[in-house]
Protein backbone atom coordinates (compact mmCIF):
# COMPACT_ATOMS: atom_id res chain seq x y z
CA UNK A 1 0.00 0.00 0.00
CA UNK A 2 1.32 3.83 -0.92
CA UNK A 3 1.78 5.22 2.32
CA UNK A 4 0.83 8.97 2.34
CA UNK A 5 1.47 11.36 5.23
CA UNK A 6 -0.91 11.71 7.59
CA UNK A 7 -3.78 14.39 7.46
CA UNK A 8 -6.90 14.42 9.74
CA UNK A 9 -8.17 17.52 8.11
CA UNK A 10 -10.89 16.58 4.91
CA UNK A 11 -9.43 16.88 1.28
CA UNK A 12 -11.14 17.75 -1.83
CA UNK A 13 -11.87 15.94 -4.80
CA UNK A 14 -12.18 17.42 -7.88
CA UNK A 15 -12.54 14.63 -10.46
CA UNK A 16 -15.10 12.31 -11.49
CA UNK A 17 -14.80 9.07 -8.84
CA UNK A 18 -15.83 5.97 -10.32
CA UNK A 19 -15.57 3.85 -7.25
CA UNK A 20 -19.43 3.89 -5.58
CA UNK A 21 -20.39 1.63 -2.84
CA UNK A 22 -23.79 1.12 -2.62
CA UNK A 23 -25.43 3.08 0.68
CA UNK A 24 -26.53 0.88 3.95
CA UNK A 25 -28.93 3.24 5.27
CA UNK A 26 -27.35 5.58 7.41
CA UNK A 27 -23.89 4.15 7.97
CA UNK A 28 -21.31 1.74 5.86
CA UNK A 29 -18.72 0.22 7.24
CA UNK A 30 -16.06 -2.16 5.86
CA UNK A 31 -13.94 -4.06 7.91
CA UNK A 32 -10.43 -6.42 7.31
CA UNK A 33 -12.46 -9.22 8.19
CA UNK A 34 -14.31 -9.02 4.61
CA UNK A 35 -11.70 -8.30 2.43
CA UNK A 36 -12.10 -8.18 -1.26
CA UNK A 37 -9.43 -7.68 -4.24
CA UNK A 38 -10.72 -4.41 -5.38
CA UNK A 39 -7.63 -1.78 -5.71
CA UNK A 40 -8.24 1.81 -5.96
CA UNK A 41 -5.95 4.63 -7.89
CA UNK A 42 -6.05 8.34 -7.22
CA UNK A 43 -4.09 11.50 -8.95
CA UNK A 44 -2.70 13.51 -5.97
CA UNK A 45 -1.72 16.82 -6.21
CA UNK A 46 -0.57 19.39 -3.30
CA UNK A 47 -2.55 17.26 -0.50
CA UNK A 48 -5.56 16.99 -3.20
CA UNK A 49 -6.97 14.26 -5.05
CA UNK A 50 -7.46 15.22 -8.61
CA UNK A 51 -9.43 11.90 -9.05
CA UNK A 52 -10.13 8.64 -7.39
CA UNK A 53 -10.69 5.45 -9.87
CA UNK A 54 -10.60 1.78 -10.49
CA UNK A 55 -8.35 2.35 -13.59
CA UNK A 56 -4.93 3.81 -13.15
CA UNK A 57 -4.50 4.65 -17.16
CA UNK A 58 -6.44 8.11 -16.56
CA UNK A 59 -3.99 11.25 -17.07
CA UNK A 60 -2.05 12.57 -14.01
CA UNK A 61 0.36 15.46 -14.96
CA UNK A 62 3.12 16.58 -12.86
CA UNK A 63 3.48 17.91 -10.41
CA UNK A 64 0.53 14.93 -9.56
CA UNK A 65 1.27 11.62 -8.32
CA UNK A 66 -0.70 8.57 -8.64
CA UNK A 67 -1.03 6.23 -5.77
CA UNK A 68 -3.42 3.12 -5.30
CA UNK A 69 -4.68 1.42 -2.14
CA UNK A 70 -7.02 -1.96 -1.67
CA UNK A 71 -9.24 -4.11 0.76
CA UNK A 72 -6.74 -6.74 1.56
CA UNK A 73 -5.73 -7.28 5.30
CA UNK A 74 -2.90 -8.90 6.72
CA UNK A 75 -3.67 -12.08 8.40
CA UNK A 76 -2.54 -12.39 12.53
CA UNK A 77 0.53 -15.16 13.14
CA UNK A 78 -0.84 -18.02 14.35
CA UNK A 79 -1.01 -18.96 18.07
CA UNK A 80 0.95 -21.15 20.08
CA UNK A 81 0.40 -25.07 20.34
CA UNK A 82 -1.41 -26.63 22.89
CA UNK A 83 0.17 -29.06 25.36
CA UNK A 84 0.41 -32.90 24.15
CA UNK A 85 -2.72 -35.29 26.07
CA UNK A 86 -2.30 -38.20 28.03
CA UNK A 87 -1.67 -41.83 26.59
CA UNK A 88 -5.18 -43.60 26.05
CA UNK A 89 -5.90 -47.13 27.27
CA UNK A 90 -4.49 -50.34 25.86
CA UNK A 91 -7.30 -51.86 22.95
CA UNK A 92 -9.02 -54.80 23.57
CA UNK A 93 -7.49 -58.57 22.78
CA UNK A 94 -8.44 -58.88 18.69
CA UNK A 95 -9.92 -62.21 17.33
CA UNK A 96 -8.54 -65.22 17.29
CA UNK A 97 -6.84 -65.71 13.13
CA UNK A 98 -8.23 -68.18 10.79
CA UNK A 99 -5.75 -71.82 10.66
CA UNK A 100 -2.87 -71.32 7.89
CA UNK A 101 -2.55 -73.63 5.15
CA UNK A 102 -1.22 -77.20 5.01
CA UNK A 103 2.33 -76.74 4.76
CA UNK A 104 4.52 -78.54 2.17
CA UNK A 105 6.08 -81.95 2.85
CA UNK A 106 9.94 -81.65 3.15
CA UNK A 107 12.45 -83.43 1.24
CA UNK A 108 13.47 -86.84 2.51
CA UNK A 109 16.61 -86.12 4.99
CA UNK A 110 19.71 -88.68 4.56
CA UNK A 111 20.15 -91.82 6.21
CA UNK A 112 21.76 -91.87 9.14
CA UNK A 113 24.85 -94.28 10.21
CA UNK A 114 24.29 -97.62 12.18
CA UNK A 115 24.03 -97.42 15.81
CA UNK A 116 26.25 -99.68 17.64
CA UNK A 117 24.66 -103.09 18.57
CA UNK A 118 22.51 -102.95 21.72
CA UNK A 119 23.16 -105.52 24.90
CA UNK A 120 21.43 -108.66 24.96
CA UNK A 121 17.57 -108.48 26.20
CA UNK A 122 15.79 -110.70 28.42
CA UNK A 123 14.25 -113.71 27.47
CA UNK A 124 11.02 -113.44 25.50
CA UNK A 125 7.93 -115.08 26.97
CA UNK A 126 7.15 -117.90 25.32
CA UNK A 127 5.66 -117.93 21.87
CA UNK A 128 2.05 -119.18 21.21
CA UNK A 129 1.60 -122.77 19.70
CA UNK A 130 1.68 -122.73 15.64
CA UNK A 131 -1.18 -124.18 13.43
CA UNK A 132 -1.21 -128.07 13.40
CA UNK A 133 0.80 -128.71 9.91
CA UNK A 134 -0.51 -131.32 7.37
CA UNK A 135 0.02 -134.29 7.54
CA UNK A 136 2.80 -135.81 5.29
CA UNK A 137 2.43 -139.53 3.20
CA UNK A 138 2.73 -142.06 5.31
CA UNK A 139 6.37 -143.67 4.73
CA UNK A 140 7.25 -147.07 5.05
CA UNK A 141 7.17 -148.83 7.56
CA UNK A 142 10.20 -149.43 9.41
CA UNK A 143 12.04 -151.96 11.27
CA UNK A 144 11.07 -151.23 14.51
CA UNK A 145 15.26 -150.45 16.65
CA UNK A 146 15.81 -151.18 19.90
CA UNK A 147 14.83 -148.84 21.95
CA UNK A 148 17.76 -146.62 23.77
CA UNK A 149 17.68 -145.26 26.85
CA UNK A 150 16.08 -142.06 27.89
CA UNK A 151 18.63 -138.89 27.10
CA UNK A 152 19.39 -136.04 29.29
CA UNK A 153 17.50 -133.11 29.04
CA UNK A 154 20.35 -130.85 27.62
CA UNK A 155 20.49 -127.02 29.32
CA UNK A 156 18.58 -124.14 27.25
CA UNK A 157 21.08 -122.78 24.28
CA UNK A 158 21.63 -118.80 24.91
CA UNK A 159 19.88 -116.38 23.32
CA UNK A 160 20.86 -115.47 19.81
CA UNK A 161 22.17 -111.65 19.38
CA UNK A 162 19.62 -109.06 18.48
CA UNK A 163 20.10 -107.83 14.80
CA UNK A 164 21.20 -104.63 14.11
CA UNK A 165 18.72 -101.40 13.96
CA UNK A 166 17.31 -100.70 10.29
CA UNK A 167 17.93 -97.88 8.58
CA UNK A 168 15.52 -94.70 9.51
CA UNK A 169 12.14 -94.70 7.16
CA UNK A 170 11.60 -91.12 5.85
CA UNK A 171 10.09 -88.79 7.96
CA UNK A 172 5.90 -88.28 7.65
CA UNK A 173 4.00 -85.21 6.23
CA UNK A 174 3.72 -82.26 8.28
CA UNK A 175 0.38 -82.55 10.06
CA UNK A 176 -1.81 -79.13 10.05
CA UNK A 177 -1.73 -76.96 11.94
CA UNK A 178 -3.74 -77.22 15.52
CA UNK A 179 -6.41 -73.89 16.69
CA UNK A 180 -4.92 -71.68 18.36
CA UNK A 181 -5.62 -71.74 21.95
CA UNK A 182 -7.80 -69.05 23.82
CA UNK A 183 -6.29 -65.73 24.78
CA UNK A 184 -4.67 -65.14 28.29
CA UNK A 185 -5.91 -63.12 30.63
CA UNK A 186 -5.35 -58.87 30.37
CA UNK A 187 -2.05 -57.94 32.28
CA UNK A 188 -2.19 -54.54 34.33
CA UNK A 189 -1.93 -51.45 32.88
CA UNK A 190 1.75 -50.25 32.50
CA UNK A 191 2.77 -47.53 34.93
CA UNK A 192 2.09 -43.88 32.83
CA UNK A 193 5.27 -42.31 31.29
CA UNK A 194 7.11 -38.99 32.24
CA UNK A 195 5.85 -36.12 30.93
CA UNK A 196 7.48 -34.56 27.87
CA UNK A 197 8.85 -31.47 28.07
CA UNK A 198 7.24 -28.00 27.66
CA UNK A 199 7.22 -27.00 23.99
CA UNK A 200 9.04 -23.77 23.26
CA UNK A 201 6.58 -20.41 23.56
CA UNK A 202 4.62 -19.13 20.10
CA UNK A 203 4.55 -15.56 18.55
CA UNK A 204 2.68 -12.70 20.39
CA UNK A 205 -0.59 -12.21 18.87
CA UNK A 206 -2.20 -8.62 18.76
CA UNK A 207 -3.30 -6.76 22.32
CA UNK A 208 -4.13 -3.44 22.74
CA UNK A 209 -7.71 -3.17 21.04
CA UNK A 210 -8.65 -0.04 21.11
CA UNK A 211 -11.75 1.35 18.89
CA UNK A 212 -11.15 5.42 17.54
CA UNK A 213 -13.69 7.60 17.16
CA UNK A 214 -13.19 10.94 14.77
CA UNK A 215 -16.47 13.19 14.13
CA UNK A 216 -16.06 16.06 11.86
CA UNK A 217 -19.36 18.36 12.46
CA UNK A 218 -21.20 20.25 10.01
CA UNK A 219 -19.11 19.29 6.91
CA UNK A 220 -19.71 20.56 3.78
CA UNK A 221 -20.04 17.54 1.23
CA UNK A 222 -19.97 18.11 -2.39
CA UNK A 223 -21.99 16.85 -5.21
CA UNK A 224 -21.69 13.36 -6.80
CA UNK A 225 -19.24 13.58 -9.31
CA UNK A 226 -16.34 15.23 -6.52
CA UNK A 227 -16.06 14.01 -2.77
CA UNK A 228 -14.36 14.96 0.83
CA UNK A 229 -12.44 13.21 2.45
CA UNK A 230 -12.21 11.97 6.40
CA UNK A 231 -9.62 9.97 8.30
CA UNK A 232 -9.71 8.16 11.79
CA UNK A 233 -5.89 7.37 13.08
CA UNK A 234 -4.67 5.00 15.31
CA UNK A 235 -2.62 5.81 17.91
CA UNK A 236 1.39 5.93 18.09
CA UNK A 237 2.50 1.82 18.10
CA UNK A 238 -0.50 1.03 16.59
CA UNK A 239 -2.40 -0.23 13.63
CA UNK A 240 -5.68 -0.19 11.88
CA UNK A 241 -7.21 -3.31 11.40
CA UNK A 242 -11.08 -2.27 10.76
CA UNK A 243 -13.13 0.39 10.50
CA UNK A 244 -16.01 2.13 8.90
CA UNK A 245 -17.97 5.73 8.87
CA UNK A 246 -21.68 7.12 9.56
CA UNK A 247 -23.46 10.50 9.14
CA UNK A 248 -26.22 12.43 10.93
CA UNK A 249 -28.10 15.67 10.13
CA UNK A 250 -27.73 16.27 6.86
CA UNK A 251 -29.33 19.15 5.08
CA UNK A 252 -31.05 19.35 1.84
CA UNK A 253 -29.95 15.96 0.35
CA UNK A 254 -28.91 11.92 1.01
CA UNK A 255 -24.95 12.24 1.24
CA UNK A 256 -23.27 8.53 0.22
CA UNK A 257 -19.98 6.97 1.46
CA UNK A 258 -18.46 6.19 -1.68
CA UNK A 259 -15.09 4.86 0.07
CA UNK A 260 -14.10 2.91 3.43
CA UNK A 261 -11.56 1.55 3.55
CA UNK A 262 -7.83 1.20 5.43
CA UNK A 263 -5.33 4.26 3.64
CA UNK A 264 -2.08 3.54 5.43
CA UNK A 265 -1.23 1.76 8.15
CA UNK A 266 -2.76 3.49 10.97
CA UNK A 267 -5.21 5.41 8.50
CA UNK A 268 -8.59 4.78 7.59
CA UNK A 269 -10.16 6.77 5.06
CA UNK A 270 -13.82 7.65 4.35
CA UNK A 271 -15.19 9.16 0.93
CA UNK A 272 -18.36 11.50 1.19
CA UNK A 273 -20.46 12.83 -1.31
CA UNK A 274 -23.87 14.33 -1.98
CA UNK A 275 -26.71 12.87 -4.39
CA UNK A 276 -29.88 14.39 -5.04
CA UNK A 277 -29.40 17.97 -4.53
CA UNK A 278 -28.35 20.84 -7.03
CA UNK A 279 -25.34 22.14 -4.16
CA UNK A 280 -23.46 20.63 -2.04
CA UNK A 281 -24.62 19.73 1.30
CA UNK A 282 -23.89 20.09 5.13
CA UNK A 283 -23.78 16.90 7.57
CA UNK A 284 -22.13 15.49 10.30
CA UNK A 285 -19.33 12.48 9.47
CA UNK A 286 -18.12 10.01 12.12
CA UNK A 287 -14.99 8.20 10.82
CA UNK A 288 -14.20 4.71 13.00
CA UNK A 289 -11.08 3.06 13.14
CA UNK A 290 -10.01 -0.34 14.72
CA UNK A 291 -6.46 -0.37 16.24
CA UNK A 292 -4.47 -3.06 17.96
CA UNK A 293 -0.71 -3.82 19.12
CA UNK A 294 0.77 -6.07 16.68
CA UNK A 295 4.22 -7.63 17.90
CA UNK A 296 7.40 -7.63 15.89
Amino acid sequence: MTILRSRLAPMRFGAIIVVVMAMFGASAITTLGQPTAQTYYGCLMNYRFLWVNTDDNLPCNPPGTIISWNEDGTPGPAGPPGPAGPQGPAGPQGPQGDVGPQGSQGDTGPQGDVGPQGDTGPQGPEGDVGPQGQQGDTGTQGLTGPSGPQGLTGPAGPAGATGPTGATGAPGATGPIGPQGPAGATGTTGATGPTGPTGATGATGMSGYERVVTTYADQTVPLGDTGAAYFATCPAGKQVVGGGAAWANAEGAVPVISVSIPFRDTEWLVLMTAVGSAHAINVDVTAYAVCVTVAP
